[in-house]
């Protein structure tokens, strides 16, 4: 299974169905595992972008940039699970890796003259918008949709 496999494996269980277990049960369980998912995925993520953008191709320098950040998020999602939960803490963790992995694509995007960057730069904006929503969620407007649900 290649990287971009196992990406879209974690995304379709993470946000699509722990995402929306959570939306409708709303129990610890679900709760953790939202928390949890989005977790993976954004540090997961994160190594993606850092091993595209700066062209890493050698095995050994891959895992050597890939283990911490699997190590940092392994210790998080069992801390979030184990010890204490904070979704407070959770959220500025998520929220730091996905400004940085916004930040390198936008960099990347900025400096290469790939013809298809345009595809990069509205991923990039997409995803500055998906995390002000993320950040400032709103009550459900006239009890219909809240910011997750847009």
């Amino acid at each position: 299974m290649g990287p971009l496999s196992l990406y879209s494996l974690l995304q379709v269980l993470g946000f699509k169905c722990h995402g929306r277990m959570y939306q409708t049960c709303d129990v610890d369980l679900t709760e953790k595992l939202d928390c949890s998912s989005a977790v993976a995925l954004l540090g997961y993520s994160l190594i993606l972008a850092i091993l595209r953008c700066f062209n890493v191709r050698v095995e050994a320098a891959r895992v050597m940039v890939a283990a911490p950040f699997l190590a940092f998020v392994t210790t998080h999602i069992l801390y979030l699970n184990l010890y204490i939960f904070d979704y407070g803490w959770n959220m500025k963790v998520c929220v730091v890796m996905g400004v940085a992995q916004l930040l390198i694509w936008a960099i990347w995007a900025g400096v290469t003259r790939h013809p298809y960057r345009w595809k990069c730069w509205v991923v990039v904006i997409g995803g500055g918008l998906a995390v002000l929503l993320e950040i400032y969620d709103f009550p459900p407007y006239q009890g219909y949709f809240d910011a997750h649900a847009i």
